[in-house]
C-alpha cells in the first residue's frame, strides 16, 4: 500500500430529476489530478455520514490518472506565422498536431486550445506566436 497526501471535496447539485446530487471527488495532492468519484443519493450520503457501513454509490476512477507523479508545467513560444487565421473547428485537432508534435517530447504535452486562442497569440518581427502551456507527469 502507498500512502499519499490528497483531499476530498464534496459537493451537492440541485436541479430536477437528479437520482445521485452527491458528489465526492477524491484528489491527489501532489499531481493536483481527481482519480476517483463517487456519486450517492441523499439517503447513502445520510447513512454513510452517521455511521452506516457500505452505503451504495456510483463509483467512477480514472486509471490513467498521474496519482503519485510530480506535475511540472512549462510555457513554450510556438510560431505560428504560417497557420491560417481561422482554422475550422473539425480541422482544429490535425492543426495542433503538426504545430505541437515538435516540443511534445519526453511526456510534455500542449494546451492545444492555446494555439487558437488569440488571447494567448503576440506578434513580433512579423511573425505571429501563441504561448502554449505544457505539463508532464514525472
Amino acid at each position: 500500500m502507498k500512502n499519499l497526501k490528497g483531499h476530498i471535496s464534496i459537493s451537492r447539485t440541485s436541479g430536477h430529476n437528479i437520482t445521485h446530487p452527491i458528489r465526492i471527488e477524491i484528489i491527489d495532492d501532489i499531481s493536483g489530478s481527481t482519480f476517483a468519484i463517487a456519486e450517492l443519493t441523499l439517503e447513502n450520503y445520510a447513512e454513510a455520514i452517521t455511521g452506516l457501513a457500505y452505503a451504495d454509490c456510483n463509483l467512477q476512477y480514472y486509471e490513467d490518472a498521474p496519482v503519485g507523479k510530480t506535475r511540472e508545467i512549462k510555457k513554450e513560444q510556438i510560431d505560428i506565422t504560417e497557420m491560417n487565421i481561422y482554422i475550422k473547428p473539425k480541422d482544429q485537432e490535425k492543426t495542433a498536431k503538426i504545430f505541437l508534435t515538435p516540443y511534445e517530447i519526453d511526456g510534455w504535452k500542449g494546451d492545444a486550445s492555446d494555439l487558437f486562442n488569440h488571447h494567448k497569440q503576440s506578434r513580433k518581427d512579423n511573425k505571429t506566436f501563441a504561448n502554449v502551456m505544457f505539463v508532464r507527469y514525472i
